[in-house]
């Protein structure tokens, strides 16, 4: 499924202004990355990119559900083109395999209204103003079937450090040769692809990411979770469900892309982001810190679906 030059044209016009009203990122820029990896200057020691079998990508769509044109054609740009057909997009976008049906139409009204703001929903802003209930409820429908055997799309490596790459923060690193490594810095993530050349060629669903995250960070992140770290957060779990596999129309935490759950955290703790279920968050982030958030996700990406 490839991008046409026109309609990305249209697409991309509202981005940087989303960008300014997202507000205050305080330490967590690099998670709202506006520029694609791969429009960021390559290093001499890039891996020379390799052509994707075709095969392999068609293979990747089997055991999904039946992709409905409002999915795969969708206008100004069909679901798949960021969310894949798998449901759980890249580090950019936010993850929506499993989501209830309710839970998505709610959210696309909330861009459509206003509600959530940040450098990525110029995007969405439009899809939601054009797509008809019906399409929308179709498209929910199609992503909500999806089970947690296709949800499995994150894997964490704890150590100091990663492998050296390249890329626009806030998506996803690409590997440079060589097998370099970089240091973690406290309150800080990385992610590379599993598979460089799946993830360039933006329509595969089998290979997924890694996200590195040191030691003392996921630690905390899992006190934050598990216990609130005395009193300074409620327990994810009491909300979103046993093993924060979510419970009803409170979505899934488990699993899911770290970077988008960094970027949602923050925008609700800073305003950004609005709504009713937003104010009952706002507590529960009141007291949490830049490198918290990023703990408490980094976490949270780590357990099963």
């Amino acid at each position: 499924m490839r991008k046409l030059i026109g309609t990305l044209i249209l697409v991309m016009a509202p981005v940087a202004g989303y960008a300014a009203a997202a507000g205050d990122f305080g330490t967590l820029g690099w998670a709202y990355a506006q520029a694609d990896d791969q429009t960021a200057q390559k290093p001499a020691n890039a891996l020379p990119n390799k052509p994707v079998n075709a095969l392999q990508v068609a293979l990747s769509y089997t055991g999904l559900p039946k992709i409905p044109d409002s999915v795969s054609k969708g206008d100004p740009l069909p679901c798949i083109q960021c969310h894949l057909a798998n449901g759980d997009s890249r580090p950019e976008t936010g993850d929506i395999s499993g989501l209830s049906v309710n839970y998505i139409i709610a959210q696309t009204h909330a861009f459509r209204d206003g509600d959530r703001k940040d450098g990525r929903t110029g995007r969405m802003v439009l899809m939601a103003q054009r797509i008809s209930e019906e399409n929308l409820k179709e498209a929910a429908e199609y992503y909500s079937k999806i089970g947690p055997d296709r949800q499995k799309w994150e894997t964490a490596i704890v150590g100091d450090t990663a492998p050296d790459g390249y890329g626009a923060p806030g998506f996803v690193r690409n590997h440079v040769s060589g097998g370099a490594t970089i240091p973690i810095p406290q309150g800080r993530i990385f992610q590379m692809a599993v598979d460089d050349d799946l993830n360039r060629a933006r329509d595969q669903n089998l290979a997924g990411y890694i996200e590195y995250v040191r030691p003392d960070d996921m630690a905390l992140g899992e006190r934050l979770a598990t216990t609130g770290d005395g009193g300074r957060t409620m327990v994810c779990s009491t909300c979103h469900g046993a093993d924060n596999k979510g419970a009803g129309d409170v979505p899934r935490l488990a699993g899911r892309q770290p970077y988008y759950m960094i970027r949602q955290l923050k925008d609700m703790q800073t305003g950004a982001r609005k709504g009713k279920n937003v104010e009952l968050m706002k507590p529960v982030l009141a007291k949490l810190t830049d490198r918290d958030i990023v703990a408490v996700a980094a976490y949270l990406t780590s357990r099963n679906p």
